[in-house]
């Protein structure tokens, strides 16, 4: 994740509710991944608010996005809302860097909607 709060209530999950001993499971921000590399990262950018032109923080650093997204050796699964990456960030540089991030998902046919009951 990309907010050390999120990794906290992360790890409790993990913690409380996860029961999967069999796998090894490592939790931090992006920047405690820097330098390393995983078979599978799952990147949490689930941030919501009800502020229609919120701040997303640390994610609009281009340097953090490319962190999060080269770490992965073999599968790279980002988890959040793409209405609040693509279209709520204030500066215009940070909505078009998380679109084209969305198109490059899309076009390789990586992305899953949230299907609603």
């Amino acid at each position: 994740s990309f907010y050390a709060e999120q990794v906290k209530r992360i790890n409790r999950l993990i913690e409380q509710e996860l029961h999967v001993p069999h796998l090894h499971i490592r939790t931090g921000s992006v920047d405690k991944f820097q330098g390393m590399e995983m078979d599978v990262i799952l990147v949490s950018m689930v941030r919501n608010n009800d502020n229609k032109h919120g701040d997303i923080g640390f994610a609009k650093d281009y340097r953090r996005l490319n962190v999060a997204l080269s770490r992965a050796r073999e599968l790279l699964v980002l988890i959040g809302s793409t209405e609040m990456f693509t279209q709520r960030p204030k500066q215009p540089q940070t909505r078009e860097m998380y679109k084209h991030l969305l198109d490059v998902v899309k076009k390789q046919q990586g992305y899953r909607a949230k299907k609603h009951a």
